[in-house]
């Protein structure tokens, strides 16, 4: 499964160390982080959603660690001040460490079994399926998960400090009592009273309460994930949508129901994710997408077309390739097949830009080598 947030360093108080782990913000505090593992897959991007790195987590481990029982790869180097559970093997520790502090955005695909491996959190998952998930869960469990989901969008330090995760998309305290089905100032009173009378005040469970904050929490990953700042979300929510009949994200949020907020989600994720993708494409880039799908078409009938249109594009790969795979055959075969090691792209893919033809032949360089992709 592919999981989609944001990098952050973790540090765990018992061995003052750090973790290196993605942060979803689809998903209720507790269960948003995923502390990362040798074996799995990363692709990391920077602001404009071009690759800044990509690869298998691997881990480089010192003989020293903490006087502890270990539990797979974890705190085994002292590195840069702070126990760490590794640093990625040929990748500098400074430029590894930077893209943590600046949160990058980041694609995580999960590699072998690991010690963090939990179930699924029934906000995972198709949307489709999101009402029946939470149904089918036993009334205490639900129970436990709606009061973790609840809370991050009401919480009130002892000082009156408002705490909500509405707050990134620019609303103010009112807006989130409607965003949450017209919470009622008494029980927002309660809320701010929470710590003070050490009792459970906040809503009762409600499954349809539950099943709008799995909406919610996949529309707050993708206005993270499509939107840099508070600014800009709050933009896209109040401007008139035309797949929305044109009417805005937030009047639909906040005086809509059920079925307004599934559309205001499907939405964003199309839309959002298209600002990093088809957007931005430019006319070479479409072009050559274009001849990729007639050639997807044609292949089984003439492998000869695609060496054909590859060798137009690009001799030199095509010569390389034949070259590492030992024949035409082999090459053709070869560029039309997912790699791992290219996030599970195709070489022929990414022969559209001078980014995507320098990965295929940085790829082939190390297949020419023996390297392990």
């Amino acid at each position: 499964m592919e999981i989609r947030g944001f990098l952050v360093e973790i540090f765990e108080p018992e061995t003052e160390g750090v973790i290196w782990s993605l942060r979803d913000p689809g998903l209720p505090d507790g269960e948003d982080l995923c502390p990362l593992e040798g074996g799995d897959e990363l692709r990391i991007l920077d602001d404009s959603g071009c690759i800044i790195w990509e690869g298998l987590v691997k881990f480089d481990h010192l003989a020293s660690r903490p006087a502890r029982p270990t539990e797979g790869d974890l705190y085994e180097e002292d590195a840069l001040g702070d126990w760490l559970h590794g640093m990625q093997v040929g990748v500098d520790p400074e430029a590894w460490r930077r893209m943590f502090d600046e949160s990058r955005r980041a694609i995580l695909r999960r590699g072998p079994p690991n010690p963090w491996d939990r179930s699924p959190h029934p906000f995972s998952g198709p949307v489709e399926g999101l009402r029946a998930r939470l149904a089918a869960l036993p009334q205490v469990q639900a129970e436990k998960l709606f009061r973790h989901a609840l809370d991050p969008w009401f919480w009130f330090h002892i000082d009156d400090d408002w705490r909500s995760l509405a707050q990134a998309w620019g609303l103010e305290q009112l807006e989130t009592m409607l965003l949450l089905a017209n919470t009622s100032p008494e029980q927002v009173t309660a809320c701010a009273n929470y710590i003070c009378q050490g009792a459970d005040t906040l809503p009762s469970f409600f499954l349809p309460l539950f099943e709008r904050l799995g909406l919610l929490y996949g529309l707050n990953a993708a206005l993270l994930w499509g939107l840099p700042d508070v600014a800009s979300r709050a933009a896209w929510l109040d401007a008139a949508n035309a797949r929305l009949d044109g009417g805005s994200p937030i009047d639909l949020l906040l005086g809509g129901g059920m079925e307004e907020i599934y559309r205001v989600l499907e939405v964003a994720r199309t839309s959002l994710d298209g600002l990093h993708a088809d957007e931005r494409a430019s006319d070479e880039q479409r072009q050559h997408r274009a001849a990729v799908e007639k050639l997807d078409l044609e292949r089984r009938q003439n492998q000869d077309r695609v060496l054909s249109y590859v060798e137009r594009l690009n001799g030199t790969i095509l010569a390389q390739a034949t070259d590492d795979l030992g024949s035409r055959e082999g090459a053709a075969e070869w560029l039309m097949r997912p790699a791992v090691a290219l996030g599970h792209d195709r070489p022929i893919d990414l022969l559209g830009t001078a980014v995507g033809r320098g990965r295929v032949e940085l790829l082939l360089t190390r297949i020419r080598y023996g390297a392990d992709v």
